[in-house]
């Protein structure tokens, strides 16, 4: 892997491993054998059940875990360099956990977004500017500004938590889980707010889920993780061919999958590549049409 230095490439995962207890009777190999190109400003689903390492894999991309051997680099460089700056790599790669309560710690909604590019050294007009513009990105509405963060309903503190990465602008936006725990409609909102964040923003979006079914709308490529390794890694169509592969692992297609599956055996003709309802309701009424037209 020579000559990364200075190239604008994203992040590259490469042989990464990592061993919890390393060296006692407790030792765990969590992820092994990894190795992956992220390209800067794509939209990418990671999948897995519980177990399969993808959260301690996404806690090694801004140097929260140290790999037990292999390497990431982000934008050509080692991040395990001695005099790489792990705090700087923090601030252009951020990420949102799993429980938004890990992040939220101070008395009002407006100081915990401000902790961020307060840290950073930049001077208190513009951590203001960031602090407010990120609460406005996030979808949180002033009168919770001077809340506690944890007066917050779940949806909203997990907006609290995007805002506090977004404040520090980051290049990537990395997320665990981003919807568990929530209703259909907190859900969508949070969903549709991380997509329009990556429209409007142009910055790398990762996230970490179990849930085919919400990848399946949102995101352009999925990696599945398995016992630690990489199963799948391509396209989200693709992806959702492997069905019995999936399901042997503890994932479930998405719904429409099986319902396609269901229709060809009808003798609807699909051409393997839709994913949403709205293209098979396509599908479904350009072959309608077409039997109108032989009848």
């Amino acid at each position: 892997m020579e000559g990364l230095k200075g190239v604008k490439m994203g992040i590259i995962i490469h042989e990464l491993e990592h061993t919890y207890g390393k060296g006692t009777v407790f030792e765990k190999t969590a992820i092994s054998d990894i190795n992956i190109k992220i390209d800067d400003g794509e939209l990418i689903g990671l999948i897995g059940h519980t177990g399969s390492g993808k959260s301690t894999l996404i806690q090694h991309l801004n140097g929260l875990l140290k790999a037990t051997s292999g390497t990431v680099y982000y934008n050509g460089q080692d991040i395990y360099d001695r005099d790489y700056s792990l705090k700087k790599l923090r601030t252009k790669v951020g990420l949102v956990f799993h429980d938004p309560e890990r992040q939220l710690f101070e008395a009002s909604v407006l100081e915990d977004v401000r902790f961020g590019p307060k840290n950073m050294g930049i001077d208190n007009l513009h951590v203001d500017l960031r602090a407010y513009e990120a609460l406005k990105q996030a979808g949180i509405e002033e009168k919770y500004h001077d809340a506690s963060p944890f007066a917050l309903s779940g949806g909203q503190k997990r907006r609290v938590a995007i805002a506090g990465v977004l404040a520090m602008e980051p290049k990537v936006l990395i997320l665990d889980e981003p919807t568990a725990g929530l209703d259909p409609k907190g859900r969508d909102e949070i969903l549709s707010l991380i997509h329009k964040l990556h429209d409007e923003k142009k910055i790398t979006v990762i996230i970490a889920s179990h849930n085919m079914e919400e990848m399946a709308r949102h995101v352009g490529r999925i990696i599945v993780m398995n016992q630690g390794r990489i199963a799948f890694d391509d396209l989200p169509k693709n992806v959702f061919a492997h069905g019995r592969e999936l399901e042997q692992m503890g994932l479930m297609p998405p719904e429409i999958t099986r319902i396609i599956k269901r229709l060809k055996n009808l003798g609807i003709p699909f051409e393997g590549t839709e994913i949403t309802v709205e293209e098979v309701k396509k599908r479904i009424l350009s072959a309608a049409g077409n039997l109108r037209e032989r009848g």
